[in-house]
């Protein structure tokens, strides 16, 4: 689970200098509460945007998603967790992000993309 973490607003002055001491630590960018136009050429339509910072990448697991979207009133509701690799679309590149083996496959991503 999620000790110690940064729920914050894309404009929010937030210093990321830490990402460079300790590489273990990333952030997430979360779109919420908006929905999914029809293939082809997706996209994700009124959606909110915050950064959640200071995840670590060797205790991140599907819990940790679950606390961030109970930290952002999603609670009681059937959710679906999705990520989107870098370089890829809504169409083809969306990936679930609902078990261990997703949470892995999102973590190959970030030595570039923190």
């Amino acid at each position: 689970m999620i000790i110690n973490w940064n729920n914050r607003q894309e404009d929010d002055d937030y210093q990321l200098d830490v990402y460079r001491v300790y590489e273990e630590l990333f952030s997430l960018k979360v779109h919420h509460g908006g929905w999914f136009t029809q293939f082809p050429d997706r996209i994700y339509k009124n959606d909110q945007i915050c950064y959640v910072d200071l995840l670590n990448t060797e205790k991140f697991c599907v819990a940790d998603v679950h606390a961030i979207a109970k930290e952002l009133d999603y609670e009681g509701f059937n959710l679906h967790y999705h990520y989107l690799p870098p370089g890829e679309d809504l169409d083809f590149g969306i990936k679930p992000l609902s078990n261990h083996h997703n949470v892995l496959s999102l973590l190959r991503h970030l030595p570039n993309n923190r």
